[in-house]
């Protein structure tokens, strides 16, 4: 029997300034090498949202989808100011916070599984976000596009999980946050789970098996991910 259901929502929301934001002095910020110093006449800043959720389903497939848009006014964000001495030894300047306008942040998940066989199942996992400036910049802290694949091997007491994960480059930064692009990767894991009795399982697996060296987008002063490891859960 085949299924399908779709859903659609829309919403409003104010976020009322942080503390930071309306009254930090000299806040130091190390991702993007910056003092930041509040603004207490900041507007709230709002955003209109809408989700488009998809779900699919037949006897051997399970397909669900969801795409969302969030459009920002009044966004705030820290705007660099040149006439202004920096405190922070190596800075590069200081950035006051600001309303900046309208912005965008769009994208989209999905999640696939499907039994290839009685024993065989494959599941994917795909997300993407992208994110602009009211004068077209990409946001900042924008992750890109990502990819999950696995396989699974399940018997009656046990199951092998081979699986692939996959980051695209991310090329669309912003400049004037000092934001740099960062390279893609592939890394696989191998996951094993063996129940002895109803009462007891055992599980384990190899993480980053080819000792791959790589970070995320988002990780702080791009320091790499663990390489390989081995783990075992009783």
């Amino acid at each position: 029997t085949n299924s399908v259901l779709a859903e659609l929502t829309a919403s409003y929301s104010e976020r009322f300034p942080t503390a930071s934001e309306e009254f930090g002095f000299y806040l130091y910020n190390k991702f993007d090498n910056y003092d930041y110093i509040g603004n207490p006449e900041l507007k709230n800043e709002s955003s209109y949202q809408l989700n488009l959720g998809v779900d699919y389903s037949k006897h051997n497939l399970s397909f669900k989808t969801n795409v969302f848009g969030y459009f920002f006014s009044d966004y705030i964000m820290g705007v660099f100011d040149n006439s202004v001495s920096a405190m922070t030894p190596g800075s590069n300047g200081v950035k006051f916070y600001s309303n900046t306008g309208n912005a965008l942040i769009t994208g989209f998940e999905m999640n696939l599984m499907m039994n290839l066989s009685e024993k065989f199942s494959l599941v994917t996992i795909v997300n993407y976000i992208y994110g602009k400036e009211f004068n077209e910049d990409p946001l900042p802290l924008i992750p890109p596009l990502n990819s999950t694949f696995s396989i699974r091997y399940s018997n009656k007491n046990y199951f092998i999980q081979l699986e692939e994960i996959l980051n695209a480059p991310q090329n669309r930064v912003s400049k004037r946050n000092s934001e740099s692009a960062s390279a893609g990767y592939a890394i696989s894991n191998l996951r094993v789970t063996d129940r002895i009795n109803k009462w007891f399982s055992i599980s384990g697996g190899i993480e980053n098996i080819f000792d791959k060296e790589y970070y995320n987008h988002l990780d702080w002063l791009k320091i790499p991910q663990k390489g390989r490891n081995i783990y075992c859960d009783l």
